[in-house]
């Protein structure tokens, strides 16, 4: 299942109107490693190698989130991984620490690791977008957002940089979705 991701101070509190998720790009998180990948790493387990070190993502962001919800659901304990506490505070710094050989191997996003010239293992898919009151998606802005989503050279651009766009523009009643923090 995928997690969507938007920014908010306040989801739908009791005596507001319903939220609706509007879609902007999908990005897979997973594993960067170097290029040739040296220690052949190929799925998420290998992260717990004893001749691996890992570089982290800060808890409380979402690539993070699902790392730690996928290693408790694959029965993978964070202590047998070497470097998991390390935790920077963004995944471009991880891809540096990657790319310099520092760590063998960091949690990150697939535009990140195409950016830097790194191999990717994806682990999860996740949307990206931002959540709105539901009278704003029948508006003339809302109209013109959309516009810019569904366009081709917002889909070109966009698929240039590593996302997915498959479904951008697509709005979605909040409520089915787990939610993380931004970051």
């Amino acid at each position: 299942s995928k997690e969507m991701l938007f920014t908010t101070d306040k989801l739908n509190d009791k005596n507001e109107e319903e939220l609706f998720f509007v879609n902007i790009v999908n990005r897979e998180i997973g594993l960067m490693v170097r290029k040739d990948n040296p220690k052949t790493i190929a799925a998420l387990i290998d992260i717990s190698r004893k001749d691996l070190t890992f570089v982290n993502l800060v808890a409380g962001c979402s690539p993070r989130t699902r790392l730690d919800k996928l290693l408790k659901e694959l029965a993978i304990d964070e202590r047998n991984i070497k470097g998991y506490e390390t935790e920077l505070n963004n995944i471009a710094t991880i891809a540096v620490q990657v790319e310099q050989g520092i760590a063998d191997v960091g949690l990150g996003t697939y535009p990140v690791a195409k950016r830097f010239g790194l191999g990717f293992i994806p682990i999860a898919e996740e949307n990206f977008g931002f959540a709105v009151k539901g009278d704003f998606i029948f508006s003339q802005a809302f109209s013109a957002i959309s516009d810019v989503l569904c366009s081709s050279k917002f889909k070109k651009k966009a698929r240039d940089l590593g996302y997915s766009t498959t479904e951008s523009g697509q709005v979605t009643k909040l409520g089915a979705y787990e939610v993380f923090e931004c970051c």
